[in-house]
C-alpha cells in the first residue's frame, strides 16, 4: 500500500517545493513590478494592437466577422460578467433605474474603433508610431519572459524582431482559427448531446481553457530566451491556466459584491480592466516562473542520478 502512495506523494511534494521556490524567485525577480508595467503598457498599445490586427484579418476575413468573432471570445472568457452600473442614470432617470457597463461591451467598442480606422489616410509618421506602439509592448513582453525564465538573457536582435513580425502578423490568425475550431466544436457537442444542454456548456467552458492554456503554452515556448524543456512548459501553462481561472472567479465575485457603481460611466471599467490586467500578467509570470523552476529542479535531478550511477560503477 505504501509503494503504491509513494509516487503521489512524491508529486504532491515537488509540486509544493517548486510552488514554494517559484514564489520566492517572483519576489526577488520584482514580478508584480514586471505585471504593473506590462499592464499599463498594454492598455497604451491596446488600440494601435487591434488596428494592425483588423488590417491584417481583414485580408482574409469581412470586419462583420472580426466583430463576430471578438465578441463569441468575450463570451466565451464571460467578460460580460465584469459589469459595473451607471450612476448618472440613476441620477437623471425617474424610475431609478441604471444602465450596467460590461468590460465586454469596453472591450467591442475598441474593436469597432479599431475595424472602423481608415488606414488610407495614415501617414508615414502615423504609421511609424502605430508600430513602434505595438513592438513596444513585444519588447516589454520579451525582456520579462526572459527575466523570469532565464535570468536576464536576450536573443540576438534579428531573432526577435522576427519574433514580433511573427506575431504581428500571424497572431491573430491564430487566435481567430482557434475561435473558429471552438465554434465548429461548439456546434458538433450541441448536435451531439441537444437533451444535456448544461454538460454540454462546461464541456465548452473546458475546451475554450485548454485553447488558452495551448495559447500560453506556444508563449512560454517562443518569447522567452532561454527555451524550456516541453514537460516544464506544458507543466507552466497548466498551473497559469488554472489561476487565470481562479483569478477570473475571485474577481468576477469582487466586482459583483463590492464595486456598487461608477459616476463616469463606461469609464469607470478602466480601473477594473487594468486590475483585471494585472491579475492576469502576474499568473502568466507565475506559470512562467513555475516552469523554470521545473526545469532547474529537473536538471538537478538528472545530475544527481548521473552522478550516483558513475559512482556506483566506479566502486564496482
Amino acid at each position: 500500500m505504501a509503494a503504491g502512495v509513494r509516487p503521489r506523494d512524491r508529486f504532491l511534494r515537488f509540486v509544493l517545493d517548486t510552488s514554494r521556490i517559484a514564489s520566492r524567485q517572483m519576489r526577488k525577480d520584482r514580478a508584480p513590478m514586471m505585471a504593473a508595467a506590462l499592464t499599463y503598457r498594454l492598455l497604451f498599445s491596446l488600440i494601435p494592437l487591434m488596428v494592425i490586427a483588423g488590417v491584417v484579418l481583414q485580408q482574409v476575413v469581412k470586419p462583420d466577422r472580426i466583430l463576430e468573432f471578438t465578441r463569441d471570445l468575450i463570451n466565451r472568457l464571460q467578460l460580460d460578467s465584469i459589469k459595473v452600473h451607471d450612476q448618472r442614470s440613476q441620477l437623471e432617470s425617474s424610475s431609478g433605474t441604471d444602465i450596467p457597463f460590461s468590460l465586454g461591451d469596453w472591450i467591442m467598442d475598441a474593436a469597432r474603433q479599431a475595424t472602423d480606422y481608415n488606414t488610407s489616410g495614415l501617414t508615414i509618421i502615423g504609421g511609424i508610431v502605430l508600430f513602434y506602439s505595438a513592438i513596444k509592448l513585444f519588447r516589454d513582453i520579451e525582456s520579462s519572459f526572459s527575466i523570469v525564465s532565464s535570468r536576464g538573457s536576450r536573443r540576438i536582435w534579428w531573432r526577435r524582431w522576427g519574433m514580433y513580425l511573427a506575431v504581428l502578423l500571424i497572431g491573430p490568425l491564430v487566435l481567430i482559427g482557434g475561435v473558429v475550431l471552438l465554434q465548429w466544436g461548439s456546434q458538433r457537442l450541441t448536435e451531439l448531446g441537444a437533451a444535456h444542454e448544461g454538460l454540454v456548456q462546461s464541456i465548452e467552458l473546458i475546451l475554450s481553457w485548454l485553447l488558452i492554456c495551448g495559447l500560453i503554452m506556444v508563449g512560454y515556448l517562443f518569447i522567452p530566451a532561454r527555451r524550456l524543456s516541453m514537460l516544464a512548459t506544458v507543466s507552466g501553462a497548466v498551473v497559469a491556466t488554472i489561476l487565470l481561472v481562479i483569478a477570473q472567479w475571485i474577481f468576477r465575485v469582487y466586482v459583483s459584491r463590492f464595486v456598487v457603481g461608477s459616476a463616469l460611466g463606461s469609464l469607470g471599467l478602466v480601473p477594473l480592466f487594468l486590475f483585471w490586467l494585472y491579475i492576469n500578467w502576474l499568473s502568466l509570470l507565475y506559470g512562467l516562473q513555475f516552469a523554470a523552476v521545473t526545469e532547474s529542479i529537473s536538471r538537478l535531478r538528472r545530475r544527481r542520478n548521473e552522478g550516483s550511477r558513475s559512482e556506483h560503477a566506479s566502486t564496482q
